[in-house]
């Protein structure tokens, strides 16, 4: 009974909640609304006038802006760029030595590479020799043989 009881409180205050969370947001959105209704209002009274005074104030203001703005543009370029200055001046040494490095062990794998190929083709070269050397030895036996055998 306690557990049901606390239950159906719990129920009812978050049910209170979101019921009291849209009430306030209404009143929020009806604020809103009834200052651009305001605003919507003083927009037509300054046609005219000051309309164009208030379009001076407004062009004077993007002028000043543009150029506020290419000034902070180009400060953060010229930052940007003492800054992968200072990168590139202390990545630099490393990234050399790595590059000299990758090309000494390419080297090396190539050279490796030419010295094993040259060793097997001694190992087959001598083979080669050795077998034409026993067939030519066979081949002049059969000659005497056969002259001997006639």
């Amino acid at each position: 009974p306690a557990f049901t009881t606390w239950k159906d409180f719990q129920a009812e205050h978050r049910r209170i909640t979101i019921v009291a969370t849209k009430i306030v947001r209404r009143w929020t959105h009806l604020r809103l609304a009834q200052a651009l209704e305001v605003w919507e209002s003083e927009v037509l009274k300054s046609k005219g006038v000051a309309g164009v005074i208030l379009r001076c104030k407004n062009q004077q203001l993007w002028q000043t802006f543009c150029s506020w703005s290419a000034t902070i543009d180009d400060k953060n370029q010229r930052l940007q760029l003492a800054v992968r200055r200072w990168q590139f001046d202390a990545v630099w040494p490393s990234f050399k030595a790595w590059v000299e490095n990758t090309r000494k062990a390419f080297h090396m794998r190539r050279v490796g590479a030419r010295v094993v190929t040259r060793l097997q083709h001694r190992i087959l070269d001598r083979s080669f020799t050795i077998w034409v050397t026993t067939v030519m030895e066979f081949k002049e036996m059969r000659k005497i043989l056969l002259k001997v055998g006639r």
